[in-house]
């Protein structure tokens, strides 16, 4: 609580940036790789905070676990064509 934002890891500078999202009030969030640098027990926070939110999520991530767990329709570009699969989220 005391720490300065550069004293702390990237790991918890995540968190705190997570934390502002929340603290704003956001109806739509942009997440670029948001699972890098956390811990598991805050990526199954963070996860089921995803689940729960009211809002929009639109998420970039190579974490294939993290996104059957959050996402109910994945973009991916096949033969230079973006294909969209509506998905079941496999975890509550």
């Amino acid at each position: 609580m005391h720490q300065t934002i550069g004293s702390l890891s990237v790991g918890q500078r995540r968190k705190l940036q997570i934390a502002k999202l929340i603290a704003a009030k956001a109806n739509v969030l942009l997440l670029d790789e948001p699972t890098n640098h956390l811990d598991l027990e805050s990526v199954e926070q963070f996860e089921r905070a995803l689940r729960e939110f009211p809002g929009t999520v639109l998420a970039i991530s190579h974490d294939h676990f993290f996104i059957e767990r959050v996402a109910t329709v994945v973009w991916s570009i096949e033969n230079a064509q973006i294909v969209a699969e509506e998905r079941v989220v496999r975890f509550q």
